[in-house]
């Protein structure tokens, strides 16, 4: 009787086309792991300036607390009008906010109250300055459409944004609204 061999060398063509199989998919599975080192590389170097050190905008994202949503108020202002008639805007604006530089165990930044979150008083005159002055920027019809709305919007966060040192202003609600 003869042993049975339980591994043997390959022979033939069968052989060396089984071996090639093997090497092509080593090869492609070696490239999809390079490739992926790569590009997970590159989305932390893009957080990451030329010396290494986190730049300064990745690092503002990490200091920022938590969204809460702070009332500005009612706001009735003059709008103009292509025809020179005198307009009225009448509404309701709300932000989405969050604090930067949040501190952990300090408990926020203006206190809850009653009515919920607030902006300290210094940065809530600020605030509706800001939105009274983009309002009044507006024409009549210009707001009547709808792209008029998700511009003032935009105009109105990056405003705030600019003129609140202590918050970043992610979203502008429009809760009430008027126009006559």
């Amino acid at each position: 009787m003869k042993p049975i061999a339980i591994l043997s060398r390959p022979t033939g063509r069968l052989g060396k086309l089984s071996v090639v199989v093997i090497i092509a998919i080593a090869v492609v599975a070696a490239g999809g792991t390079f490739a992926f080192v790569k590009m997970r590389s590159k989305s932390e170097a893009a957080e990451t300036d030329a010396t290494g050190e986190v730049t300064e905008e990745a690092a503002a994202e990490e200091n920022l607390g938590p969204e809460e949503t702070v009332d500005l108020g009612e706001f009735l202002v003059n709008i103009a009008d292509d025809g020179g008639a005198m307009r009225y805007l009448k509404t309701q604006i709300s932000l989405v906010v969050q604090a930067r530089e949040h501190e952990e165990a300090g408990g926020g930044h203006g206190g809850g109250g009653k009515d919920g979150p607030q902006l300290p008083p210094a940065e809530h005159r600020i605030a509706r300055d800001a939105v009274v002055s983009a309002l009044c920027s507006q024409k009549f019809e210009t707001l009547r459409e709808d792209e008029g709305w998700s511009d003032l919007r935009d105009l109105l966060r990056s405003a705030l944004t600019e003129r609140l040192e202590s918050f970043q202003v992610t979203e502008v609600l429009i809760t009430d609204l008027v126009m006559q």
